[in-house]
């Protein structure tokens, strides 16, 4: 028997950022490099594929990875769909492609 879940209780007073998604946590990794990105990039030696990760992940589905627009032919409403990275290291470009059950990844 199919049981419906009860919506998430979330505290009155906690708000945020995000819209906490069943699949995804309220904070993702974009959040934490934006603010301590900087700081671990001074602290540790990173080589330059680490750096790209970084700054990929940093810029990914913002506008300096630049949107399409899209105008709506009855009200003009514009909507924007910002550019994702594409780095595979990428949470939000890469977190979604979960392979098939049955399929088999590995070439052999």
């Amino acid at each position: 028997m199919c049981k419906i879940q009860e919506p998430l209780q979330v505290d009155k007073f906690y708000k945020p950022k995000y819209e906490i998604h069943p699949k995804r946590s309220a904070v993702e990794v974009q959040d934490i490099f934006k603010l301590y990105g900087d700081d671990y990039i001074a602290r540790y030696k990173l080589n330059s594929i680490q750096l790209k990760a970084i700054k990929d992940i940093t810029e990914c589905r913002t506008s300096v990875m630049g949107y399409n627009a899209k105008e709506c032919s009855d009200c003009k409403n514009i909507e924007f769909a910002y550019n994702s990275c594409r780095n595979r290291n990428c949470p939000k470009c890469q977190g979604d492609e979960v392979p098939l059950e049955g399929t088999n990844d590995m070439i052999g």
